[in-house]
Order: C-alpha cells, then sequence, then structure tokens
C-alpha cells in the first residue's frame, strides 16, 4: 500500500474515530465562525451559481443540504481536486484541506452540523476576463457535441486567427458558455498536415499539433508568459484547442471563447520546450511500474510551467531536480479528469547542468480507475484510451534580469 493511501486512510481513521476533547479546543466548530471562511476561500471558488462545479457552496443551507456527499469527497481527499504540490509556490487559486481542516469538519459534523452567527458573506464573484479585455477573442467555428450522460470526452477543436502578420501570444484565457461541461485545455499549433474542424482525442495531441503553448484549467491561473517572453505565432497558422468535456446531464451547448494577448514587443524572446518521453513500455497485470526520466539542463534557464502527459493507469508523477531534490512537481493522485495548469507564479531559476528527474507511477490493478473492478490485463504503450503514455514537458527560458508579471 502506498504512502498516499496510508495517509488517506489514516486521516479518516483520525477524523472518524478520535473523540472530541473539549480540552483541547475552546468551543465546538461552527459554520459561521469555522467553517464558512474556509468554505469561501477553498470550495466557492468553483462551487458557485453558474460556475465550473454542478452545486453552488455558497451558504450554510447549500452545505447542509449536501454534507454528506461533502463528507465523502472532503474523506477521499477528492475536493478540492488540486492534489498537487510544489518546493516553488503553490499552483491552485484554491488549496487543498489540511487534515486539521477535515478533522474540523468531521467534528462539526458530530455535533450536529451547527450555523452558529454573524457568518460572513461569499465573495463576490469575478465576471469576465481574469487578466483584462483579450487582444483578441476567438470561438471554434463549429461546437462540439456532448451526450447528456456518460463519461467526459476529449475534443481537438481548430481555431483560425486568420491573421496577416506574425501573432506574439503573450497569454491566453477560455471562457466556456457552459462553464460546468469545460474542465480542462491545450492549446497548440495544428500540424500543418491536419485538415479537420474537431476530432475526438484520448487526452494527448500526439501528432496533431507540432508546437504547444500552454493548458487552462478552471480554480488554476490563466495562463501567462513573463515579461518579454511571447510564442510567435506565424500568417496562416493555425490554433487547436483540445477540450475535456463533461457531461452535464442537461442540454448544453459545450462551445467556449479563447482571449489571446498578444505583446507588441518587437525584441521578446521566445520560450522552448525540454520534454522527456519513454516510449515504449509495458505494465504488466495485477502490477506496479514506476517509470524514470532524466534530462539536464545545458543552460541557465528560468522554467515557467510542468506538463506530465499520463491517462489512467498512472497513479502519481513527480518531477524534482537533483542532487537538490527539489521538487518542481508532485501530485499526489494523478487524474487525467482532474489535471490542472501548472505554471508558476514566479518562473523557477536553474542553472546549467542542473538535472531534471521525472518519476510516474502506474497501477494496474482491481482499484486502477480505467480497471473499475474488471480483471486486469496487460497494459501497453500507445495512442488508445486503455493503452498509456509517459511524457514530461517544461516550458523555460533564458535568464533575464526584467521583473516578473
Amino acid at each position: 500500500m502506498k504512502a498516499f493511501s496510508f495517509a488517506t486512510g489514516a486521516v479518516a481513521a483520525l477524523a472518524v474515530l478520535a473523540p472530541f476533547n473539549p480540552q483541547t479546543a475552546q468551543e465546538s466548530p461552527t459554520w459561521a465562525k469555522d467553517l464558512a471562511p474556509l468554505v469561501f476561500e477553498r470550495c466557492t471558488p468553483c462551487h458557485t451559481e453558474g460556475g465550473h462545479a454542478p452545486f453552488p457552496i455558497e451558504s450554510y443551507s447549500d452545505l447542509a443540504r449536501r454534507k454528506e456527499l461533502v463528507r465523502q469527497e472532503v474523506l477521499s481527499l477528492e475536493m478540492p481536486p488540486c492534489a498537487v504540490a510544489s518546493d516553488f509556490g503553490e499552483f491552485c487559486i484554491a488549496k487543498p484541506l489540511s487534515d486539521a481542516h477535515i478533522v474540523m469538519f468531521q467534528e462539526w459534523l458530530r455535533n450536529g452540523a451547527p450555523e452558529g452567527e454573524g457568518a460572513p458573506k461569499p465573495p463576490a464573484r469575478t465576471k469576465g476576463w481574469r487578466m483584462g479585455k483579450p487582444d483578441m477573442v476567438l470561438r471554434p467555428t463549429s461546437a462540439p457535441q456532448l451526450p447528456l450522460e456518460g463519461n467526459p470526452v476529449w475534443r481537438a477543436l481548430i481555431i483560425d486567427p486568420k491573421h496577416t502578420k506574425p501573432l506574439r501570444i503573450s497569454g491566453f484565457d477560455i471562457q466556456p458558455l457552459a462553464p460546468q461541461t469545460v474542465r480542462h485545455a491545450l492549446l497548440a499549433v495544428v500540424a500543418d498536415s491536419n485538415d479537420k474542424d474537431q476530432w475526438t482525442t484520448n487526452g494527448t495531441l500526439d501528432n496533431s499539433a507540432k508546437r504547444l503553448i500552454g493548458a487552462w484549467a478552471p480554480g488554476y491561473p490563466a495562463w501567462r508568459l513573463p515579461e518579454g517572453v511571447s510564442m510567435v505565432l506565424q500568417p496562416g497558422e493555425r490554433l487547436v484547442v483540445q477540450v475535456l468535456l463533461v457531461p452535464s446531464g442537461k442540454v448544453e451547448e459545450p462551445q467556449f471563447d479563447l482571449g489571446l494577448y498578444v505583446s507588441d514587443g518587437k525584441d521578446d524572446i521566445e520560450p522552448e520546450w525540454i520534454s522527456m518521453e519513454v516510449e515504449k513500455f509495458a505494465i504488466a497485470a495485477f502490477e506496479e511500474l514506476t517509470l524514470t526520466m532524466e534530462t539536464t539542463l545545458a543552460k541557465d534557464v528560468r522554467v515557467i510551467s510542468v506538463l506530465p502527459e499520463a491517462r489512467f493507469f498512472a497513479y502519481s508523477v513527480t518531477v524534482r531536480t537533483a542532487p537538490e531534490r527539489k521538487v518542481l512537481l508532485q501530485t499526489y493522485k494523478w487524474n487525467p479528469y482532474w489535471i490542472g495548469n501548472y505554471a508558476f507564479a514566479q518562473p523557477v531559476a536553474l542553472k546549467k547542468g542542473t538535472k531534471i528527474v521525472s518519476e510516474v507511477t502506474f497501477e494496474n490493478e482491481l482499484h486502477s480507475l480505467i480497471n473499475e473492478g474488471n480483471r486486469p490485463r496487460d497494459v501497453f504503450s500507445g495512442p488508445g484510451i486503455r493503452e498509456e503514455v509517459c511524457r514530461t514537458h517544461l516550458l523555460v527560458v533564458g535568464p533575464s534580469s526584467a521583473p516578473e508579471r
């Protein structure tokens, strides 16, 4: 059993079995005093009326009517869905709950979920584009089709800016028309040979894209490059957006707007991707496999973001430096349905000669996400939904004395 599973079970057992000791607490937790500030900080950014989550949690009654569902999600560490960490700061807007938060929530339930008095008001919802008005707002010419129910699906859609001069992209954001239907997106430059408007993927663009740009996800800051850095989109080049679409049970159009922020800096430098991959591998039935990828930096760089690629048999991803063992990205529980935008608030400066080590652990057991209790069979690398990939990408740029945004 892994450390994460053990820790989860230990927290759950502590929260359920440990009796409340009045000698160690001044008073029992209430919604007004204890739960509301925490919920507004960690849950409400997505769980707001008309937001990305399936229901709001903006009041005592919102939480009380779903307290058992929330309890299950909290104890399993499924929510907030930001099971990642780094030695270089937080990725998410809403940080994960601590063990102490989970124990407090359990104690609140055990005492009858008291409301208390003087609850703060939920924070005002931010409307519009998070980084201000974009320079360009684009929309796919054809909207993807999404069934009312079923599993999430990945669709890739072409967007043509129809620009006649080079575009220097310094940032982007996405505004879904129906927020509950769009959970994650990758932006890239489409391969020249692709002539489709949209198509289904299995979570990876593979040969459909010739150059990655970045990622977007609700609950994470919008994607933006440092000052003086931009990616050039040449005239005639088109964009492809791979979106993870989630059926909401309602008839909704899973369409979205792509907002591009364009730099006019003629002296901007362009970042580059450092990619690591294990191309061919197999995960035996009822077995665990950890694959290690390494690369050594040939020059001083600033790491802007980290982008792992794996599917449903992956359990965890760790990207670190060596020999210092500083963690760039660690996922406690990999789930391709809950991938974030792993961009640093301030780029991480690394020296020439630093080794980057990425370790991806796969599980092919009865409890693996995609096996769903079926008897495991051998799994191989490949493009299929029941196959696997093992890649890690780092977006980097050279050192600069310019201040970061």
